[in-house]
């Protein structure tokens, strides 16, 4: 900039050069004035949080929620952030009977285009999960080589043993929906002895998303559920080991068991 300013002074008469001097120092000024403006919405664009996301969700209700999910990703070249959440309930507002009480899941995806932040899907009744009113913690799952999905654990305490489930929440054609639950534990301890339960049994399960092996191209993967450990046959203990397989029907829009 000096070495330009100082060229021109040679090449120019006095006028001239104050009215380069000017014109360059304008310039100057909206120059800087713009890069602020810039970086200011950049900045603006980019800090979606957690109580932003839960506020487009439930607004001025927002306190009265937990969060269960909550983070960015990208998919198919957008950024999004997902919020999903439980209802809040103080130890006054418990039913009896608590135990049984399920936790009610809401939720909304957010993209973020080239001026802010919009609600790309927003439910406030997915599904019922959790045990004593409470749901676990959930995490982002890709289940397809753009495209992403939200799992939780859902577990029922009843006599006779602890089952937990494998519960997955995706957005597909615009609608935040459950798109599976399956059962992937099971354990009876504590229980074995009583007139329903004999034998001690129990099992766990992994999860994992795999190509679909008739179409390598699909864009969803299928699941693959592998369980091993012991169930009851006939009120006996039996060992197992088996895989599951669950593919996504377009038609129902859910996995289903193949």
């Amino acid at each position: 900039m000096i070495q330009d300013l100082y060229d021109t002074f040679k090449k120019n008469p006095p006028l001239d050069t104050i009215r380069t001097l000017r014109l360059k120092l304008i310039g100057a000024i909206v120059l800087v004035i713009l890069l602020g403006v810039v970086v200011d919405s950049a900045t603006k664009k980019e800090n979606m949080t957690r109580e932003r996301a839960l506020n487009a969700l439930h607004g001025n209700a927002s306190s009265e929620y937990n969060v269960v999910v909550s983070t960015l990703y990208r998919e198919l070249n957008v950024d999004k952030y997902v919020i999903l959440a439980e209802t809040r309930l103080d130890e006054i507002d418990l039913p009896l009977n608590h135990r049984n009480c399920r936790a009610t899941i809401s939720g909304a995806i957010l993209s973020r285009t080239q001026e802010e932040w919009t609600i790309d899907s927003r439910e406030v009744n997915i599904t019922e999960v959790g045990n004593l009113c409470r749901a676990s913690a959930g995490q982002l799952v890709q289940i397809g080589p753009d495209k992403y999905a939200f799992s939780l654990n859902d577990y029922d305490i009843l006599v006779g043993g602890i089952f937990e489930r494998y519960v997955l929440i995706a957005s597909i054609e615009g609608s935040l929906r459950e798109i599976l639950t399956t059962e992937v534990s099971a354990s009876n301890e504590g229980y074995c002895g009583v007139n329903i339960a004999p034998d001690c049994f129990q099992y766990t399960s992994q999860v994992t998303f795999e190509p679909n092996s008739d179409n390598p191209s699909s864009p969803l993967y299928d699941l693959h559920v592998s369980s091993t450990g012991t169930r009851l046959v006939d009120e006996r203990a039996v060992p197992f080991s088996e895989t599951t397989v669950y593919r996504f029907n377009n038609w129902t829009g859910v996995f289903e068991e193949r």
